[in-house]
């Protein structure tokens, strides 16, 4: 990876461990929010929800070892209020009219904003960043990454439900 970077962001259900149903966690986000969840810890729109993120890597070692750590403060995180956490785009059963905003600015703005796209989805997903050195080298990995798209595209319906129900 010479000259590039890389950096994971990853977003979990809190759920029950007992029944999988979807679980609000004041005391998970309001930790998080306070920077008490964890290093790599952070929460996000929902109480239902928590994000983590590694530094910025130079290898796929040090992306596969801060991805261990970061997992395990997502898991920590949410025992401390008895739960634990889902990785899944969307909670089969879940309704997103069932949603409780994370105390913030940054969450309140959000819904300000983007009324019923903030608060109509409680909706998942893992964010890869890539760093590369200058503007021609990002063309020339888009150019080389076309032909994935349709797989990746494949790969990110990873949960057909909406409100509860199967979406087809």
């Amino acid at each position: 990876m010479t000259g590039s970077t890389l950096g994971v962001e990853e977003e979990f259900h809190l759920v029950d461990p007992a029944t999988g149903a979807l679980a609000a966690s004041s005391l998970v986000a309001d930790a998080a929010v306070r920077g008490e969840a964890g290093p790599h810890v952070q929460p996000e729109i929902s109480t239902t929800q928590l994000e983590t993120a590694t530094g910025v890597c130079t290898t796929l070692d040090q992306v596969r070892a801060e991805l261990v750590q970061t997992r395990a403060e997502a898991v920590a995180a949410a025992q401390t209020d008895g739960l634990t956490v889902l990785a899944a785009s969307t909670h089969p059963t879940a309704s997103p009219h069932d949603l409780v905003l994370t105390d913030a600015p940054r969450y309140r703005s959000m819904v300000e904003r983007w009324a019923g796209l903030a608060t109509g989805q409680d909706i998942c997903g893992t964010h890869v960043h890539v760093g590369v050195p200058d503007l021609d080298t990002a063309v020339a990995v888009m150019d080389r990454a076309r032909p994935y798209l349709p797989l990746l595209l494949a790969m990110t319906g990873s949960s057909p439900f909406h409100d509860g129900v199967t979406t087809g």
